[in-house]
C-alpha cells in the first residue's frame, strides 16, 4: 500500500528549482488530447500574483493545446529518492516556442512504507526537551513530514515517549551543513514506538504537525541534497 505525501507552499518552489538545476526529464501529459512527451524545466519567473516555470518545447504541443481555452497539464518524474512524483497545472501561455506554465498548488509523492530509506550522515541528531530533562537521539531516517529516531536500550527499560505524546521545539541538528545547521520544528506527535528484533534499540516515529514555512522549505532542500549525495555514492557501485 502506498502513502501519498502532498508537498505544498515553499516546498513546491524548492522542487521546481531542483528540477531545473538537475535538468530532470519530466513526462508531460495533456489529458484532453492524449498527448505525452518528455521535457525539462528551463526557467522560472515569479511575481506577487503568479509564478510560472518554462519548459522545453515538446514537438506537437502547439497542435495539442490549440483548441483548449485553459491548459490542464499533468507532469510526472522520478525524484532523486527514486520515488514517483506528479503534479497538475491549470493555465499557461505560449510565446513562439516559449511555454510558460503556472506553478501547481502542490506536488504529490508516492511512497511505500518499505521503499527507499535515506541514510543520514553520522551525527545527525534530534534534541528534545522537557521541564526537567533533555534527550539526544540519532535520526534513522528523515522525510518532509517526520523523522524516525533511534535510542539504544541499556538497563533502563521504560520508553522516553509513548504513542500519542506531543513534543514541542524539536531541534534537528545537521553537523555537515554549511548553513542552517539546526532546524526547529515547533511541534511533533509520536506516531509509534517500536523495538528491533534484538531488543537493543528503540525507535520513535515523530510526525511534524507544526513547522514554519521557511523551515519546511530548508528541510525539503536538505533532503534533496542528501538524496543526491546518496545516489552519487551508489551509482558507481550499481553500474
Amino acid at each position: 500500500m502506498a502513502d501519498i505525501d502532498k508537498i505544498d507552499g515553499p516546498g513546491v518552489l524548492t522542487i521546481i528549482e531542483a528540477l531545473q538545476t538537475d535538468q530532470t526529464l519530466i513526462k508531460l501529459r495533456v489529458p484532453a488530447k492524449d498527448f505525452n512527451h518528455l521535457t525539462i524545466i528551463t526557467g522560472i519567473k515569479q511575481s506577487s500574483q503568479e509564478s510560472y516555470f518554462k519548459i522545453d518545447y515538446p514537438h506537437g504541443f502547439k497542435e495539442a493545446v490549440q483548441e483548449i481555452d485553459e491548459w490542464r497539464l499533468k507532469f510526472e518524474f522520478t525524484g532523486p529518492d527514486r520515488l514517483p512524483y506528479a503534479f497538475s497545472t491549470w493555465g499557461g501561455e505560449r510565446t513562439g516556442k516559449d511555454i510558460w506554465v503556472k506553478f501547481p498548488e502542490w506536488v504529490e509523492r508516492q511512497q511505500k512504507r518499505d521503499d527507499f530509506r535515506l541514510s543520514l550522515p553520522y551525527g545527525t541528531n534530534i534534541y528534545l526537551s522537557a521541564t526537567d530533562a533533555q534527550w539526544k537521539l540519532r535520526i534513522e531516517n528523515l522525510s518532509r513530514g517526520g523523522i524516525l529516531a533511534v535510542e539504544k536500550i541499556s538497563a533502563r527499560s521504560e520508553a522516553l515517549f509513548e504513542t500519542g505524546d506531543s513534543v514541542e521545539a524539536l531541534r534537528i541538528r545537521f553537523p555537515r551543513a554549511r548553513e542552517h545547521k539546526t532546524l526547529i520544528v515547533n511541534k511533533a506527535i509520536v506516531k509509534r514506538v517500536t523495538k528491533d528484533a534484538g531488543q537493543k534499540r528503540r525507535f520513535y516515529a515523530f510526525q511534524f504537525v507544526e513547522i514554519e514555512r521557511h523551515v519546511e522549505s530548508i528541510l525539503v532542500r536538505r533532503i534533496y541534497d542528501l538524496q543526491r549525495e546518496f545516489l552519487r555514492r551508489r551509482l558507481p557501485i550499481d553500474a
